[in-house]
């Protein structure tokens, strides 16, 4: 019967994600975290089909108000399933905790699925810097030497905020031919939204 319950609270609740936390509704949050310690008592398999259906941000949220044993349960519980994207949500004093229960490979794994290099960026910037020079040295090289010339950067300056892909094309290109290539190029960046024509005056 417990477990029926159990599965009952699981579906009420997160039906509505992944907004289901709003900022100022705590009730919310309160309910979320007692189905998981009611999780971690009774099923713990349920755990990552829970979190599974919750944002990044909530998720954060929810290890934020559990113990920090709860935490470290509901985390092996995660295993591979963990989504690395709560980390940039976590408070830094938590997400060091959380750090603490991986090794620095398993950290640059997950670190590497994080789609936004800029959270990686704000992640190694909390470390003390024996531990970022040790998660540098466990990451692939083209995110390294993104990393690195980040930090060289003062937090927030333009140089850290900068996109660092950039496409050149020859000068004597036309518009029309500019646009063709743009258009069926497979190698350029992810999210190429913006194309600067710089003029040079002689």
């Amino acid at each position: 019967m417990k477990q029926r319950n159990d599965e009952h609270n699981i579906k009420s609740i997160a039906k509505p994600l992944p907004s289901i936390i709003q900022p100022d509704n705590s009730q919310q949050l309160q309910e979320l975290v007692s189905v998981v310690y009611d999780l971690l008592d009774n099923d713990q398999k349920k755990i990552t089909e829970l979190f599974s259906t919750l944002h990044p941000a909530n998720a954060a949220s929810v290890l934020q108000f559990l113990t920090s044993t709860a935490r470290e349960e509901v985390i092996a519980a995660l295993g591979q399933n963990f989504e690395p994207e709560i980390l940039s949500y976590l408070d830094e004093s938590v997400r060091e905790t959380v750090l603490d229960l991986w090794a620095v490979h398993e950290i640059a794994q997950k670190l590497e699925r994080l789609e936004d290099h800029q959270d990686v960026l704000k992640i190694l910037e909390d470390l003390d810097k024996e531990e970022r020079r040790a998660m540098l040295r466990a990451l692939n090289p083209e995110l390294r030497v993104f990393l690195e010339e980040g930090l060289a950067y003062p937090e927030d300056s333009a140089g850290r905020l900068m996109q660092h892909q950039v496409v050149a094309v020859p000068y004597e290109w036309t518009v029309a031919k500019v646009r063709t290539f743009l258009t069926t190029a497979s190698n350029l960046p992810k999210d190429l939204d913006e194309v600067f024509i710089a003029v040079s005056y002689t």
